[in-house]
């Protein structure tokens, strides 16, 4: 690939290396412009947008983002391959209102969910009311709810009636990473 990229640019592989760490320090610096948790006067602009779900804030779900250098054997995920495990929550309009990459793609979404800055302060986040809808790698909590794992009589419906907009969270990873497909070639060192 740089070898490709130093053709198609011009430009040798360090330069390449030094724009593109540039551009990561520059996104990390905007994160929190663009990146946040919603005002309580904003956190439900479609209060009746949808009768089941209505105090629902967000969608939460994890992913892997690929490929670091140093000791990858550490990052190997059960998808057969190296990196982070992100942990995301997006809004009804698709925009993510808060990340965190702190996890190998080895840990498991529930494992690196709980140990986040927001679940461990989560009452200063959500009124009693809200919550986020998850998947059923995350467990049944106050401010969580997910579908049953083993359904019975009417509780497939409402497994149907969660996963609708939960796949809100879904398609914007899938947008995050195809408008930055350096996620899924970044190399990166990674230091203790």
């Amino acid at each position: 690939m740089e070898e490709g990229l130093q053709i198609a640019l011009s430009i040798g592989y360090g330069t390449v290396w030094a724009y593109t760490w540039r551009t990561i320090k520059l996104l990390r610096t905007l994160l929190s412009e663009f990146i946040r948790w919603p005002l309580q006067s904003v956190a439900h602009p479609i209060e009746g947008g949808h009768r089941v779900f209505r105090h629902c804030i967000g969608f939460i779900d994890g992913s892997n983002i690929d490929k670091p250098m140093v000791d990858p054997e550490a990052y190997f995920s059960r998808k057969k391959n190296y990196g982070f495990n992100l942990q995301a929550i997006c809004n009804w309009e698709g925009r993510f209102i808060w990340a965190s990459m702190a996890h190998t793609a080895s840990a498991h979404d529930w494992p690196a969910w709980k140990s986040t800055a927001l679940y461990q302060a989560i009452e200063s986040y959500f009124h009693p009311e809200e919550y986020l809808l998850a998947d059923k790698a995350y467990a049944l909590e106050r401010h969580i709810i997910t579908p049953y794992k083993e359904p019975t009589t009417r509780q497939p419906l409402f497994n149907y009636a969660l996963s609708i907009p939960q796949v809100k969270i879904e398609h914007a990873v899938g947008v995050l990473k195809v408008r930055c497909t350096t996620l899924y070639e970044i190399q990166m060192y990674l230091y203790g």
